[in-house]
């Protein structure tokens, strides 16, 4: 019987290829950035489905994929979160990720 990987076509192998080359992209995408905003933006981009996969590729939190995923469904891949501001905070913070809205 043949194994999985054998049993591919070229077709699927070169598939295959794209989406790991696509993949380690938005890894070394992702860690170039510090902001959270910015890292949940480029989670939007990622071909894996599952949030647990999601977490062990790019090393995040459960809470952060959720995030991006909520930010995807709602503004579409690479969407930007709506900010707003608050004299009483130090600096302008998208109202997703002020206190009682996570």
């Amino acid at each position: 019987m043949e194994s999985s990987a054998s049993a591919l076509g070229e077709n699927d192998r070169e598939d295959l290829d794209l989406f790991f080359a696509m993949l380690e992209e938005l890894k070394k995408k992702y860690k170039r950035y510090t902001s959270c905003i910015q890292q949940a933006q480029i989670l939007t981009q990622s071909p894996i489905i599952t949030i647990e996969r999601i977490m062990k590729e790019f090393g995040v939190s459960n809470h952060l994929v959720k995030k991006s995923q909520a930010l995807k469904k709602e503004k579409g891949i690479l969407g930007e979160y709506s900010r707003i501001y608050s004299p009483s905070l130090p600096h302008t913070l998208p109202f997703s990720f002020l206190p009682g809205n996570i």
